[in-house]
């Protein structure tokens, strides 16, 4: 089952984030923190630890 939540900052994910992968493991989490991590932070995904592709973005099947 999907999450309906960001793990990082527990606020609700909208439709377009509930559809959204930013990495190839599958970890969701809000744009919010995606940006966050991105910009601020190490630029790692929290579920496996890879560096965000910036073109690489998974979309549900």
């Amino acid at each position: 089952m999907l999450p309906l939540s960001c793990p990082l900052c527990i606020t609700d994910l909208d439709a377009t984030e509930r559809d959204w992968y930013p990495c190839q493991c599958g970890y969701q989490l809000c744009l919010f923190c995606y940006g966050r991590i991105t910009s601020e932070f190490s630029n790692l995904c929290p579920g496996c630890r890879t560096a965000y592709d910036p073109d690489t973005q998974l979309e549900n099947q």
